[in-house]
């Protein structure tokens, strides 16, 4: 995994440049894992922006999940459904457009992707989630499951189908 601070991020594309801007973001969300992803909030808009724009996914998408997945793993609070919800749209974009993920990156992003579904499985079934989050949840499963359509289904109803 990458370490946020480290000047390889520069070097990783995301949507407009490279991934220093998708570094601080991450710690922004570190810093706040209970940030909210409604109505276009920050970090999130622009984390959506620069790893999964319009549906292309990038090498800084990849080295982005595992931080999610670690940040995810150290909160005891509620986070935002994006936390599963974006990594799954990474992998599913990445799927569909048949895109290898970098060597470098592969084995932490591949972790990553398990930790998630892992995790979205724990809260499964707890009474206090919402619709929206539990959605989230059965979605990343499904991912982890490499159930990719039934994700899509769950985590996008209003696609064309």
């Amino acid at each position: 995994m990458i370490e946020l601070g480290s000047p390889e991020w520069a070097k990783l594309p995301d949507a407009y440049n490279n991934g220093e801007n998708i570094s601080s973001l991450l710690k922004q969300l570190e810093a706040d894992p209970g940030a909210s992803s409604e109505n276009n909030a920050e970090p999130w808009a622009s984390l959506w922006s620069g790893l999964c724009h319009q549906g292309d996914v990038y090498p800084a998408s990849f080295a982005a999940v595992p931080h999610l997945a670690e940040i995810a793993a150290r909160t005891s609070q509620q986070f935002a459904r994006d936390m599963f919800v974006l990594p799954a749209f990474i992998e599913m974009e990445r799927a569909r457009k048949n895109i290898e993920v970098p060597e470098e990156l592969a084995t932490p992003y591949h972790t990553a992707i398990k930790e998630l579904a892992r995790l979205a499985a724990h809260y499964i079934g707890q009474e206090h989630l919402d619709a929206d989050f539990l959605a989230a949840c059965e979605g990343m499963v499904l991912i982890g499951e490499g159930k990719l359509t039934e994700a899509r289904k769950v985590l996008d109803p209003d696609a064309p189908k």
